[in-house]
């Protein structure tokens, strides 16, 4: 595993045979039948406030998650994508003036370990 930058704040561990590139603004890694788009966002409100709006359009049935780490609120669900046939892990790692939202997208629903896992190892180190 390698750890990729996403800001100079940012980092996410992955295989080192992920492929990056920026499309429509956002930063995408990708490798065989997986991959995981990210966007950053500013946000004054607190981290509290951030992760209650971000809970609002979760559909009522999904798997989801949410607990603290280091400095972040995590919270994540789990969608199947029937049209494309693929499953989603949309997350969100609150920080204090910012959040990531990382989408995890995979065919194979063994795949959702490595999702969580990769999710896990996203950091945030403000600069001080």
């Amino acid at each position: 595993m390698a750890i990729f930058p996403l800001t100079e704040e940012w980092t996410i561990e992955l295989g080192e045979d992920f492929e990056q590139r920026v499309e429509d603004g956002s930063l995408i890694f990708a490798h065989q039948d997986r991959a995981i788009w990210v966007d950053l966002f500013e946000d004054d409100r607190s981290r509290d406030e951030k992760l209650a709006l971000l809970q609002e359009d979760v559909p009522q049935n999904a798997q989801s998650w949410n607990f603290e780490q280091e400095n972040l609120l995590k919270f994540g669900y789990l969608e199947r994508d029937e049209e494309n046939e693929n499953y989603e892990l949309t997350t969100f790692c609150v920080a204090a003036s910012e959040y990531a939202l990382l989408t995890f997208y995979f065919d194979d629903d063994k795949s959702l370990d490595w999702a969580l896992k990769r999710w896990r190892s996203v950091r945030f180190q403000a600069e001080e």
